[in-house]
């Protein structure tokens, strides 16, 4: 019967059926059909799942997101980093990529990382003599970090689901985190300076200190909001109301740029966003549900102590299937679709589940940016007016370097797991 589920939704997915109808679909058709329950259970999984308290923490970082773009302060962000590195070789790609890092641990969202950063940075670069079509894939890439660095929608999905402290996991997620993004940072200096870009002047002590000035208080948002939780002084949700607040006070009081009917807007915008996230959250819940009650994690804990699988052969096995499943679905639905089925494993095989909830996300960061289809390529398309096809070339060395920081994490642990041991 799963068999049939599962083709069901590759078939729904083939035609190009929303996510959540595709995933949700055949979880209502499994449960219906290929078990005892009635199908008032499907509204009960349903209210189960969304109710989650830790659930509230992602439209309140996405309602940051809005209003820090909103206002202005992402313009300042840019701003600041632009009059610190853009005298470098690659300087206004370095200034993205710099960009999609703070960016990101506002928001926790790829897709809004991306959107931010490349209204901002996709016409500065063009500007000062990039392609469009680099310009682009920088972008595409860097907004790859925004479901790695804290508050990762994908982090707080994981840790709800596993069980896992989801304080833990913004720990384990900073180290990699920096070494992508300096991989990234790498890749982007060398393609630049087969004749990318111009070189800028650099900016005066005076202009650097006036922009620092304009951006500070969007600086010290990621510090306030992590600190307290690194801290031990907030939980997650209270952090993510505070970040809400703080993002709204500075916006009304410091910016000043945000009207209230452009505010009324973000409020409407982040409300579509979530309802769009839960949407998958919930029918992935019930699909997931089924799977639960068919024993399935059981029958595949079952299966790899049979196969006695070594440590390498159960990573390689996981990696694959996350890089496909990016391939084809958003985080969310990854996330609710495959932690109940894997972190039972984790004990088995001895993988740390803060390593391997790393290793999944970056694993999807891929899925992001994979040509023909990745999210990013599109978003990115949408504002340089460059076709995804030209841009799906471009890319392709910032995807490589994305392959060699997934192989790195896999292959030496510690790049995850030194932080959160000496944060105990």
């Amino acid at each position: 019967m799963i068999a049939i589920g599962l083709a069901l939704l590759a078939f729904l997915i083939f035609l190009g059926a929303p996510l959540f109808l595709a995933i949700g679909i055949p979880a209502i058709v499994l449960l219906i059909f290929g078990s005892t329950y009635a199908p008032n259970v499907i509204a009960t999984v349903f209210q189960s799942t969304i109710s989650n308290s830790v659930f509230i923490a992602i439209p309140l970082f996405v309602l940051t997101g809005k209003v820090m773009t909103a206002s202005g302060a992402a313009r300042r962000l840019t701003g600041f980093f632009e009059s610190l590195l853009c005298h470098l070789p690659g300087g206004m790609a370095i200034v993205s990529i710099v960009s999609s890092v703070f960016f990101g641990a506002m928001t926790g969202s790829s897709i809004a990382d991306t959107t931010a950063v490349g209204t901002i940075m996709i016409p500065a670069m063009v500007e000062t003599g990039y392609s469009r079509r680099f310009a682009a894939s920088v972008v595409a890439a860097g907004g790859c970090l925004g479901i790695l660095f804290p508050p990762g929608i994908p982090l707080i999905l994981f840790g709800a689901i596993s069980q896992v402290s989801i304080a833990r996991l913004f720990q384990a997620s900073l180290v990699p985190g920096v070494f992508v993004a300096a991989i990234l940072t790498a890749v982007a200096v060398v393609v630049a300076a087969r004749g990318e870009g111009k070189r800028l002047p650099a900016r005066s002590w005076g202009e650097r200190f006036s922009s620092f000035r304009d951006a500070l208080p969007a600086l010290l948002l990621p510090v306030v909001v992590l600190g307290g939780i690194y801290l031990g002084l907030v939980t997650i949700t209270e952090a993510a109301t505070l970040a809400a607040a703080y993002a709204i006070i500075i916006a009304a009081t410091v910016y000043r740029e945000l009207s209230f009917s452009a505010f009324i807007r973000q409020l409407v915008d982040t409300a579509q966003v979530t309802s769009m996230i839960m949407f998958i959250v919930a029918s992935s819940a019930v699909l997931a549900f089924y799977l639960i009650q068919s024993q399935a994690p059981q029958h595949l804990a079952a299966a790899v102590v049979g196969s006695k699988p070594s440590l390498t052969l159960f990573l390689l096995a996981t990696n694959a299937a996350f890089l496909i499943l990016g391939f084809i679905l958003e985080p969310p639905a990854i996330i609710y679709l495959t932690v109940p089925l894997f972190v039972p494993l984790l004990a088995v095989v001895g993988v740390n589940p803060l390593h391997f909830a790393i290793i999944m996300i970056l694993a999807m960061q891929i899925g992001l940016v994979h040509p023909p289809i990745g999210l990013n390529l599109f978003v990115v398309s949408g504002i340089s007016k460059e076709p995804v096809e030209t841009i799906s070339l471009a890319v392709l060395p910032f995807l490589a370097a994305l392959f060699v920081a997934l192989v790195v994490v896999n292959v030496i642990p510690g790049v995850t797991l030194a932080l959160p041991g000496l944060m105990r």
